[in-house]
This record gives structure tokens, sequence and C-alpha cells, in this order.
């Protein structure tokens, strides 16, 4: 599934990726932990991965707001659902061993001004040994190949339909 970002949508994905830039900083928190990175490499992932969340939101006619310094305690959309991207057309999904097992991860791909939602995957089912890698040497992860993510628009529906339930709203509460 394809999404258009729009100027003033990836202007904000460059303000959000800032703020996560500067209050990590700020912090003091090592954003290299997988791999040694140039701040312009970090800046142009950060970017990348909130043109990915938004892309997300668009699909769910919501607003993105970029949430700032939530890593693992709060997923980046709706109540289980967690964000991640690549520039590289045809990246893998990566999972990491402190990623939430219990969560839905959606892969997003490629570069604004269009992207390309690849699919998704639970993480208990993306911690597959087939898909354990270390390409840089300092930590493992799980590296889900786009042929094993199921598509984006049948949890999509999935998650309209719940949300138009009275009985399930508590499920989705309000994220982006």
């Amino acid at each position: 599934m394809d999404v258009k970002i729009e100027p003033m949508e990836f202007f904000h994905a460059v303000d959000t990726a800032r703020s996560r830039m500067m209050v990590s900083m700020a912090m003091r928190i090592n954003a290299a932990t997988t791999y040694k990175r140039s701040l312009n490499q970090r800046i142009n992932e950060e970017v990348v991965g909130a043109v990915g969340e938004i892309a997300i939101a668009k699909t769910l006619d919501a607003f993105h707001i970029g949430s700032v310094n939530t890593f693992h305690r709060v997923p980046d959309c709706i109540a289980d659902t967690e964000v991640r991207a690549t520039s590289f057309e045809n990246g893998s999904l990566i999972i990491r061993d402190n990623d939430p097992e219990n969560r839905c991860y959606v892969l997003v791909v490629g570069e604004a001004p269009t992207v390309r939602i690849a699919g998704w995957i639970m993480g208990y089912d993306a911690k597959q040994d087939e898909w354990i890698k270390n390409p840089h040497g300092h930590r493992t992860a799980w590296f889900v190949p786009q042929s094993a993510l199921m598509p984006w628009q049948l949890r999509l529906e999935r998650i309209k339909s719940d949300l138009t339930s009275p009985d399930s709203l508590d499920d989705y509460p309000e994220r982006f």
C-alpha cells in the first residue's frame, strides 16, 4: 500500500526527528546502541522513522503527534502497534531482543514523498531463528523479510472495524 507524504507532513517528520534527537542528547541517552552512526545518519534515520509513523497515521485517518522520549514504554501507534521504517525498498523489519513480543510491528519502506507499507507481523512471530542476524557485529536482531509480513490492509480493516464497535473502544485509545 503506497502512501503519499505531503510537504507539511514531511516537515512535521523533520521536526519530530529533531526533537527526538535533541531530547536524547540533552538526557545523554546513547542513541547509537546498535551501531556507530554519524549525526547525519542518525537524523536521516529519525526522519525516515517519523515519515513511517505519519504514513501509518494517515491510513488510520489519525493525526500523528510525534511522541518524544517514550521508547518502549508507549507504542508508536494505537494501543499495540510499533512502526519500523527504512529507506531501503527491499529492507527487512527489524525486531530487537528488548522489543515487546505482544505488539504488532509494521514495516514502512522508501522515502518521501511516497512510501510503501510493506506489511506487519506480531513480535512473537518475528523471533524465528532463521531471521537472526548481526550485520554490524554489535547486537543481534531478527530481520524479518517482507515476504513473511502480512498485508497492512488486513490489519487496517480489523482496526477500523474494531474502532466502530462500542465494545472495543478501550482496546484502541487515541495515540496519534
